[in-house]
């Protein structure tokens, strides 16, 4: 609460007072300053100090994190971290946890949206289980292949 001059005030970003300059702490990534009134958060991954616009807090977790290593899930935009993120195998979109579900024809966790019916025996399965198999009767009716899941496949 000592008198400085003008040229040695720093304005909050934020809360818009003036304040000498050791009185304020910038963003390592937008470089905005903030009073010691305003919140900092610590990014768990790189140890950076950033401020609430900068930051994103993991749905699953907790923990904190800055805008460079947050993830959003693209199904339901939860923001998530490096260690609670998922990429599917068929789309590779970046998805949580809740989004995904296991394929009974190959076990990996696959995004819900890239599940399909086998047009044969209804099996549920991922877009990359089923496949396309040339057979005869599909050549006789005008058809070059028939799709079939891998289950599908294996019994002959």
């Amino acid at each position: 609460m000592s008198l400085i001059c003008e040229s040695h005030t720093q304005e909050c970003s934020r809360c818009s007072r003036l304040f000498c300059i050791e009185d304020v702490w910038t963003c390592r990534l937008c470089n905005k300053r903030y009073c010691e009134d305003e919140k900092k958060s610590l990014c768990r991954t790189c140890d950076v100090i950033t401020c609430p616009d900068c930051s994103s807090i993991c749905t699953e977790c907790g923990y904190s994190m800055c805008k460079n290593h947050a993830f959003s899930c693209s199904k339901c935009g939860r923001s998530l971290c490096d260690l609670h993120k998922y990429s599917c195998p068929v789309c590779h979109n970046i998805v949580c946890d809740s989004e995904l579900d296991t394929c009974k024809g190959c076990e990996r966790r696959v995004c819900r949206d890239d599940f399909v019916n086998c047009p044969k025996c209804g099996a549920s399965v991922c877009k990359t289980c089923l496949r396309k198999k040339r057979k005869l009767s599909a050549i006789l009716t005008g058809r070059l292949s028939e799709t079939r899941c891998v289950f599908c496949l294996r019994a002959r």
